[in-house]
Parts: C-alpha cells; sequence; structure tokens
C-alpha cells in the first residue's frame, strides 16, 4: 500500500512573487513546512507519521510542539528539523509541495483530499475503514482487524478551495 502526505493544504502562491499564503495563516504554513521536512529527513511513514499525528493534536500541537514532537521521536534529529523548517529548505519544500498539490489528478477541491484507488474520499470520518473496504490484498493489515465497516460513521468537514473564496462546509447527515 502507498501512503503518500502533502502538507499544503488550501495554501496559495502568489505568482509574481513566490510568496506562499497559507489558508488558516502563518502558523499553518510554518507546521507545513516542518511536517515537510520531517517527511523529507523522516524518509519513512513509520518515521515521520508520529511526528505528523503529535503537530496535528488539537490538544498540544501546534507552531509550538514542533521541537517537542521531534525530540519525542527517535528517528528524527530535532536539530535538522528546526534548521530545515525555520530556513530555505523548508520554504522550499512548501513550495514543492504546493506544485505537487497543483498538479493532483483529479484536482484537489479542498482539505482534507484523500484518493483511494484514483478516487477522491467523499466520507473522511474513518479513513482506516474505507482503506480497509478497499483493500483486495490478502490478508488484510493488522489495523482492518479492528475495522467494523458497517459501523455509522459521524460526517467531517472539509475546507473547501475557491478561485475568489475559502468556505468551510459540512456534509448533510
Amino acid at each position: 500500500m502507498n501512503f503518500t502526505m502533502v502538507p499544503y493544504g488550501n495554501a496559495q502562491r502568489n505568482p509574481r512573487t513566490g510568496e506562499i499564503t497559507c489558508q488558516h495563516g502563518p502558523d499553518e504554513c510554518t507546521l507545513n513546512k516542518a511536517q515537510n521536512c520531517a517527511i523529507y529527513y523522516g524518509e519513512t511513514v513509520d518515521v515521520w507519521w508520529p511526528f505528523v499525528l503529535c503537530t496535528e493534536d488539537l490538544t498540544t500541537g501546534g507552531v509550538d510542539s514542533i521541537a517537542r514532537c521531534a525530540d519525542e521521536n527517535p528517528g528524527l534529529d530535532t536539530d535538522t528539523i528546526n534548521t530545515c523548517y525555520q530556513g530555505p529548505e523548508g520554504d522550499a519544500l512548501l513550495a514543492q509541495a504546493g506544485v505537487v498539490t497543483d498538479n493532483l489528478d483529479p484536482p484537489h477541491t479542498g482539505t482534507p483530499w484523500i484518493v483511494l484507488q484514483g478516487e477522491p474520499l467523499a466520507d473522511t470520518s474513518d479513513i482506516t475503514a474505507s482503506v480497509c473496504e478497499a483493500y483486495t490484498g490478502s490478508p488484510k493489515p493488522a489495523a482492518c482487524d479492528a475495522v467494523v465497516s458497517s459501523k455509522p460513521r459521524v460526517p467531517q468537514g472539509q475546507c473547501y478551495k475557491q478561485k475568489s473564496a475559502l468556505a468551510y462546509a459540512f456534509p448533510e447527515a
């Protein structure tokens, strides 16, 4: 199974200056840079994914968590991550993430943007269940053992990308 994460979201790049503006402000850009650096230097999902989860935690994550989350991850060097996201390398990785995002097929319309077997995932309330339901290999990954595919899902909101404005919407329950 291939898993690719591109921390960029609904950011916009100014074509004249190259400056990137993130939908939710400078802190989102900082976190995107740090996560791109972790992906670059962590090399495998087993290394960088715990860092991403740590920085995305609603209660303890955020910009102030970057060094702590790197410290807690034995596969990442905190100084390397800090130097990367605070410097030109972080800027370059964020710009590269923008190129990848802008060239997605199918094109992304919002975040999270998850493509499973070539089709955008409409229901992101239980990504593990969606992956397990689509997985045709044998045996199924161990994470699928705990998935009950018939359980009711709570609709999740999506931040939509629009030409003139950005909007947040919840699917109807």
